[in-house]
């Protein structure tokens, strides 16, 4: 499997191949990857069959939008930045209600991806704002070090609760019912 930024996982989230175009790259690049480490995988591998259960699994975090919902409320501009993939083959949306943020920003359409620097500096462009005014919630810790390192505020998602009680902490602003700011 190719390293870094020219993986075929990468260039889906770039945009750079369609899901119908990813599936045997990236088969080649695991079967290679498993053969170079003396491991044979069973024959019936299926990166199609991983994206159907991705589709099929997908929910957006309730807890998660609420917030943002309720930053927005308050006045400040709110963004998604989010690496996503062409889908010809299933046709799934993952769309994001666009009424609940000021921009979306998607890696597929952008031909960038987090952890990309320029993501962020675009995200910043696009809301007005410099990166210490901003404050950036990711699940993988590689997105937000390269935001921190740009002088964004960071929260790490590893439970949405959690997160948006830091996220609380950070603005000064109440945003579930049961806090007490």
């Amino acid at each position: 499997m190719v390293s870094g930024s020219d993986n075929a996982f990468s260039r889906l989230e770039r945009g750079e191949l369609t899901l119908s175009q990813f599936v045997p790259v990236f088969e080649r690049e695991v079967c290679g990857v498993a053969r170079s480490k003396g491991v044979e995988l069973k024959s019936g591998f299926s990166a199609l069959e991983l994206f159907r259960k991705i589709n099929n699994n997908y929910q957006p975090c309730v807890e998660m939008l609420e917030a943002a919902t309720r930053v927005k409320q308050r006045g400040l501009k709110t963004c998604i930045v989010t690496n996503n993939w062409i889908d010809d083959i299933f046709s799934v949306s993952l769309a994001f209600p666009s009424e609940m943020f000021d921009c979306i920003l998607e890696s597929s359409k952008l031909g960038m991806r987090k952890p990309d620097p320029d993501i962020y500096r675009l995200a910043c462009v696009r809301l007005g704002v410099s990166p210490h005014e901003v404050v950036f919630l990711d699940d993988l810790g590689v997105n937000l070090k390269s935001a921190r390192k740009l002088g964004i505020s960071t929260i790490k998602v590893s439970d949405p609760s959690t997160a948006v009680k830091e996220l609380e902490t950070v603005l000064g602003l109440k945003l579930t019912r049961s806090s007490k700011l």
